[in-house]
């Protein structure tokens, strides 16, 4: 699959939290694509779990974000992250951005 294949199987709304909210505080040019999803991963069962814990909570506050972390931790859909993140990165790179 090419990087617009994998830009394009990720949902946009979770692209653009990717984009604005992980990358700037996980990509620090030392960790790879791979590594900053499974931050991102973990980072989302963290949430989840937590919010299961408290099943009231989870159902009277279904945010935006409980929709992502559900659709980051979908096992399949690791692939894709990656290949997103990678997608990122190459662009940052062919524009001559610093990964920061």
């Amino acid at each position: 699959m090419n990087k617009n294949k994998f830009v394009q199987a990720c949902p946009e709304s979770v692209g653009e939290w990717i984009s604005e909210y992980a990358l700037p505080e996980l990509a620090d040019g030392y960790h790879s694509a791979e590594a900053i999803a499974e931050i991102i991963i973990e980072q989302a069962n963290n949430r989840l779990d937590e919010e299961k814990s408290d099943i009231e909570f989870y159902v009277k506050q279904l945010t935006d974000q409980v929709l992502y972390d559900s659709w980051i931790v979908f096992g399949s859909h690791k692939r894709i992250l990656i290949g997103f993140i990678q997608a990122f990165f190459d662009s940052w790179e062919e524009a001559g951005e610093p990964n920061e």
